[in-house]
């Protein structure tokens, strides 16, 4: 089999274009991930609130929010 000469150029090019892509997509997983830990966390926060009492205005708050954007398929949980 005979070896093909490539212009070293278009190699570097292309590896640049492809470790670009690799680091863009490692991005977009670790955003997601950290969305996913920071709505954890902000579960969390609520659930303490609820069990404490504090959070039964909150529900109430939430529920008059979804009612009033009619989202009422949500708000009747």
């Amino acid at each position: 089999m005979a070896t093909v000469h490539v212009v070293p150029g278009l190699v570097a090019k292309r590896r640049a274009i492809e470790r670009e892509r690799v680091k863009d997509g490692l991005r977009r997983w670790i955003a997601a991930k950290w969305r996913g830990e920071v709505h954890e966390r902000e579960e969390r926060a609520r659930h303490r609130d609820e069990v404490r009492g504090v959070g039964r205005v909150w529900r109430l708050t939430r529920f008059w929010e979804q009612v009033g954007r009619g989202e009422q398929r949500l708000a009747m949980r």
